[in-house]
């Protein structure tokens, strides 16, 4: 039942579709892939469960200049992930497919303002790796 209830919450809003195909064309799809916290990069785009709650964020990957692989250990010793939450209207994901999916260096120190024109001034979001549940790649599939 638990299984059902995940799948269910986990289906991404129709304006993902839209945006992938704005994105990359016709033949682009959105496919869902099980993931390690430790696998994340910048550039990925993800869908989790937090503290073990079964509501799901989507959210942008990124690096720091310090931290260009996304992670960091926080004064409490917890490793922390480096995120963007996704706005999801069809433009602003348009955005984020077109210009930062699979990016791998996209630098939040880089691109302070432009991520916050996109995003929002506090969209930016660090979240503790070991809180993090059912982690999902949204991979997009070009098919040509």
């Amino acid at each position: 039942m638990v299984f059902f209830k995940i799948l269910q919450i986990l289906q991404l809003p129709g304006e993902y579709s839209e945006a992938v195909t704005e994105a990359f064309g016709d033949g682009a799809k959105i496919k869902l892939v099980a993931a390690s916290p430790m696998t994340l990069r910048p550039g990925d785009i993800i869908a989790f469960s937090y503290k073990g709650r079964f509501n799901f964020r989507r959210l942008l990957v990124v690096g720091t200049n310090v931290n260009p692989d996304a992670r960091f250990k926080s004064t409490q010793d917890n490793m922390l992930l480096c995120s963007y939450s996704i706005d999801e209207t069809l433009p602003r994901l348009t955005t984020v497919f077109s210009t930062f999916y699979n990016n791998r260096k996209i630098r939040y120190d880089h691109l302070k303002k432009t991520m916050a024109s996109v995003f929002g001034l506090k969209s930016y979001k660090t979240f503790n790796i070991a809180e993090m549940f059912n982690i999902y790649k949204i991979q997009v599939e070009i098919k040509k």
